[in-house]
């Protein structure tokens, strides 16, 4: 065998020692992995079940899976969260891939490239928690939405609702331990 092959235990590794670097105390990164690892353990259950029963396409399969997602979330808390998608490879931010002409996007400034951080105060980790975010509270109302313009951070303000930009997903260094 190849050492190009890689096994869960050396990406487990790898894992606890990107949290251990950023900072996180051995503890919390500890506890942030075996959750991380349940929840994956869950995923994986999920899959076979669905894949053996013929539902694995379909809209109960991804219900279920966002909600093994969203217990670990609750369980982590947002900021260790963001750190477990990080440290695991996974997308953490929200990518601004391209503003449409005359959009509330353009006019508060954004830009393509732009990383979204938070939406009215709401650390947003998805394209679909942004998208989300766009249409709770009143629209139309001014709310702030945090980015980094490369290293720089900004606050811009939207109204609620559409932006009027093409998003994607991104991986980035999540701010605080």
């Amino acid at each position: 065998m190849s050492d190009t092959i890689k096994t869960v235990s050396d990406t487990v590794s790898e894992q606890r020692g990107d949290l251990l670097g950023a900072g996180v105390p051995e503890t919390d990164a500890e506890r942030m992995r075996a959750e991380f690892e349940a929840a994956q353990l869950d995923e994986l259950y999920l899959s076979d079940r669905a894949t053996r029963e013929g539902w694995l396409t379909t809209a109960r399969y991804r219900q279920e899976l966002a909600e093994i997602r969203r217990q670990l979330r609750a369980e982590l808390g947002d900021e260790a969260y963001d750190w477990v998608q990080y440290a695991s490879g996974g997308n953490n931010r929200v990518l601004i891939d391209d503003v449409l002409q005359d959009s509330p996007a353009a006019r508060a400034g954004l830009r393509a490239g732009d990383v979204v951080v938070r939406y009215a105060g709401e650390l947003v980790l998805s394209p679909n928690e942004l998208r989300a975010a766009t249409v709770r509270g009143t629209a139309n109302e001014t709310t702030a939405i945090d980015v980094m313009r490369g290293d720089e951070a900004l606050r811009l303000f939207v109204p609620r609702g559409p932006l009027g930009a093409r998003i994607g997903r991104t991986r980035r260094l999540p701010e605080h331990p």
